[in-house]
């Protein structure tokens, strides 16, 4: 039993015979409990990655005193050996959707097996030549994909088309709203700010309308509501640009083909007819599209699915992906990780009450409680496996 101080550093010294074998050349003496060339014991590392899939790489650093790259090494073999290898299994339904992780325009592509929630593979890039990989691990399996939920992106279409030729492709709802209210509710917007140059009030309120436009009506506050009803009235153009796109949401939720075709026709009408050259635009670009958006009502899919897989109670997948040609790990946003001064509830920083009150404490008392405990059991878990007696001072 070793006994230690809770704020002392224990360094073994080790001594490790080498041997020159006239068979084998010099070799190294092996040790069970110790990983060829590591720095920690087979016990201490099974704790640390424990710890790892709990707490943000900084805050273990800070708690057990290693270094942040370290225990960053440490995270990555530990994902790659769960979950490096490529296993499609009898993926039928599939979600693709790229992110940034970097800064400048970085993307990387990710696909997930809906039917599992499952995210299957990852790749830097989001062009051609950056998802085909994933088809040519598939191989013969392309032929079973059956639908292939999807953004608007013209690579990934062509991908999907050239290598699964029987699959369904749908579009995601969000992307295509997205895109909306970026080249159609905007564009109107400004034009119409620009419109009321001399009135500056009006003009002002116009300008500042943005978000209340973009918003779901049913995410409004009550005042918010009323805004928006001022200005819809005041506003014809603007007021149908904003019909029309919850009349194109409604397209995704048609109880079948023929009544989504319906809604489609008619909505493609009103677009024609508005007179506004931004929205009659997007209608003209939206139609070679159509059946990616109808076959929604075959297929309710949507990539909001693998947005859920990378939240942070999804575990190593909020951690990162793994991409299998590249070797790395993608970190996923750090914002998304606790707040510190959430955080600080772990540790029993000087000042932090031990428990919050009722309503008090940030970032939700209970979750961070249920959290602080699971850490005491970790804790007491690690020190009675490394034969370790904590005193406190």
């Amino acid at each position: 039993m070793i006994e230690i101080c809770s704020t002392s550093a224990v360094l073994l010294q080790l001594p490790v015979r080498r041997v020159d074998c006239l068979h084998c050349g010099r070799v190294t003496e092996r040790i069970d409990w110790l990983e060829p060339a590591s720095r920690l014991t087979q016990r201490l590392r099974i704790w640390l990655e424990a710890l790892l899939q709990l707490l943000p790489i900084s805050h273990v650093s800070r708690l057990v005193g290693l270094h942040w790259h370290m225990l960053k090494q440490l995270d990555k073999r530990r994902l790659e050996a769960a979950v490096g290898s490529f296993e499609p299994g009898d993926a039928r339904c599939l979600v693709m959707d790229e992110f940034a992780h970097h800064k400048g325009h970085r993307y990387a592509t990710v696909i997930m097996d809906a039917e599992r929630t499952l995210v299957l593979w990852g790749g830097h890039g989001n062009s051609r030549e950056a998802i085909r990989p994933f088809f040519e691990l598939l191989g013969e399996r392309c032929q079973q994909i059956e639908v292939v939920a999807m953004d608007m992106s013209t690579a990934s279409d062509l991908e999907v088309k050239q290598h699964c030729p029987d699959a369904k492709v749908v579009y995601d709802l969000f992307h295509v709203v997205a895109r909306y209210g970026r080249e159609v509710i905007d564009r109107i917007r400004v034009d119409q700010a620009n419109a009321l140059r001399q009135d500056k009030a009006a003009r002002k309120v116009i300008k500042q309308s943005r978000w209340l436009l973009l918003r779901n009506r049913e995410n409004l506050k009550d005042e918010q509501a009323v805004q928006l009803q001022e200005i819809l009235e005041a506003n014809q153009p603007l007021a149908t640009v904003y019909v029309l796109k919850d009349a194109l949401k409604e397209i995704w939720y048609a109880p079948s083909l023929r009544e989504g075709w319906r809604r489609w026709r008619d909505w493609l009408r009103h677009a024609r007819d508005s007179g506004l050259a931004p929205l009659q635009r997007f209608a003209r670009n939206l139609c070679k599209y159509a059946r990616g958006i109808l076959a929604s009502a075959r297929f309710p899919m949507h990539t909001s699915l693998l947005e859920e897989a990378k939240q942070p109670h999804q575990g190593d997948q909020a951690r990162g992906l793994w991409l299998q040609e590249l070797s790395l790990l993608l970190p996923e946003d750090q914002g998304r990780l606790p707040r510190e001064s959430a955080m600080n509830l772990f540790f029993g920083y000087p000042g932090m009450r031990e428990e919050p009150k009722k309503g008090g404490a940030r970032g939700r008392p209970a979750e961070l409680c249920r959290r602080k405990e699971l850490l005491r059991k970790l804790l007491d878990a690690g020190c009675s496996l490394l034969n370790i007696r904590i005193v406190s001072n």
